[in-house]
């Protein structure tokens, strides 16, 4: 039966400035036609002389190919390092051949695919119109329906007079490169330019660059981890639905009760084992809201809700009743709007495919006060 080869990503960038992203995971999982794990199949690394791999015995010789073995969930995750100096202001690229057998039925038909490993020594990229979300501190770009350009710029190349630098500017594993022939202070870069639109899918992204002199030497810069949403324009999915609205409306009588969503269309749509369980929140729902005027408009609340493998098993046991957080709860995002629209949609995570689907938008209008306290409101 034929086998499948995933890597959790196509470049690895070691940073000295954490002792924590000297050492980095590479998690290999092997699974067969039918999505399930392949179990105890032998891994072989290769890689270049100054990879290392601390946590693998008898390692230390790199021109010796390394085996291990896949586990019960048919992954194997592998720490990488890398033995250079991190004080170089130049440092050379490794790499780590990753191969499996391709088929059990014959051991000779092998396929293998290839890690890129760097050590981080320049400033990461600056992202503009980038914002940070305030619980995770993680960053996230939201505004690619809104802008026509999504520029990044790379500050202070460092080259001799009458010297020509390449730089190779990576947006996960696609690659634009251009020649910087005299000295810049910046290089800003329009990334819808230079990248196909189908980058721009929603979710997790890594952005790094690397320089190289005519002698061949690379300096790498440090890595930009960064969210999209809002970017994906194809809706694979299905739309969720909230049943028992009022003419449309969740009105406060049914905030008070407790609002569930009704995922029926994506359990029919959707295999339940399909689902990725590597990821530790395969379901992301996100709220887009909007003001009476239908202005977008920021509110404290959470905008989206993280959903494990077992929230989802919960939801194809009962698809049309899945309840998120206490009813009534004036922590939530409808609490927050009070009046006005929502745009509800989600991400799911499937098995052998790089990015989330994303599903159709479902609207929804929200009014949890009164009469007498909206024409106040109107009135003032």
């Amino acid at each position: 039966m034929p086998n499948n080869l995933m890597l959790s990503t196509k470049a690895i960038i070691l940073d000295a400035r954490k002792p924590e992203n000297k050492i980095k995971d590479l998690v290999i999982t092997v699974e067969n036609e039918s999505g399930e794990p392949v179990i105890g199949l032998d891994v072989t690394l290769t890689r270049h002389r100054i990879i290392k791999f601390p946590d693998v015995p008898n390692s230390d010789d790199p021109a010796v190919p390394v085996v291990v073995k896949t586990d019960q969930e048919g992954r194997y995750t592998l720490k990488v390092s890398m033995d250079l100096d991190p004080g170089l202001a130049w440092a050379s690229e490794g790499f780590i051949n990753v191969s499996v057998v391709a088929d059990d039925g014959n051991v000779e038909n092998v396929i293998t695919s290839t890690v890129k490993v760097f050590y981080g020594t320049r400033p990461e990229t600056y992202f503009l119109n980038i914002k940070t979300d305030p619980v995770s501190g993680d960053l996230e770009y939201d505004r690619y329906e809104k802008e026509d350009t999504t520029f990044v710029i790379v500050y202070g190349t460092p080259q001799p007079p009458e010297a020509t630098l390449t730089l190779r500017l990576y947006l996960d594993g696609n690659m634009h490169e251009r020649f910087l022939p005299d000295p810049v202070k910046q290089t800003a870069i329009d990334l819808r330019a230079v990248f196909d639109k189908k980058s721009f899918v929603d979710g997790e992204h890594h952005l790094y660059y690397t320089l190289s002199g005519e002698p061949g030497n690379i300096a790498t810069s440090f890595d930009l981890p960064f969210k999209i949403s809002r970017g994906s324009t194809v809706r694979e999915l299905k739309s969720i639905s909230i049943p028992d609205l009022y003419n449309g409306y969740i009105n406060q009588a049914h905030w008070y009760d407790g609002i569930s969503y009704d995922f029926s269309e994506l359990c029919k749509s959707v295999v339940f084992d399909d689902i990725d369980a590597t990821v530790e929140t395969p379901l992301v729902l996100r709220f887009l809201p909007f003001n009476t005027a239908g202005d977008e408009v920021e509110l404290t609340a959470p905008n989206e809700v993280k959903l494990s493998l077992e929230q989802i098993q919960a939801i194809y046991d009962d698809p049309k009743h899945l309840y998120v957080g206490p009813p009534g709860s004036q922590d939530d995002i409808f609490y927050a709007l009070q009046q006005g629209s929502l745009h509800i949609d989600y991400l799911l995570k499937i098995k052998r495919i790089e990015y989330p689907k994303l599903s159709a938008v479902y609207r929804v209008l929200v009014d949890l006060l009164p009469p007498a306290v909206r024409n106040k409101l109107i009135n003032n």
